[in-house]
């Protein structure tokens, strides 16, 4: 089986040190995949399906 992997791809990860840092490389990511803005919201999130493992 084939893995491909892309460095755009990479999500940061949280360790404990340098949350300075780490809170806008989390910004950053997640205004490139355009979730943003779900951070942001003050609405409430839709309730879960019957099975929400199913996207």
């Amino acid at each position: 089986m084939s893995t491909s992997s892309s460095t755009s791809s990479i999500i940061p990860v949280f360790n404990g040190e340098h949350y300075h840092i780490g809170a806008v490389k989390m910004r950053f990511y997640l205004r490139s995949q355009g979730l943003w803005n779900v951070v942001m919201s003050e609405a409430d999130p839709q309730p879960l399906g019957a099975n929400p493992t199913i996207a």
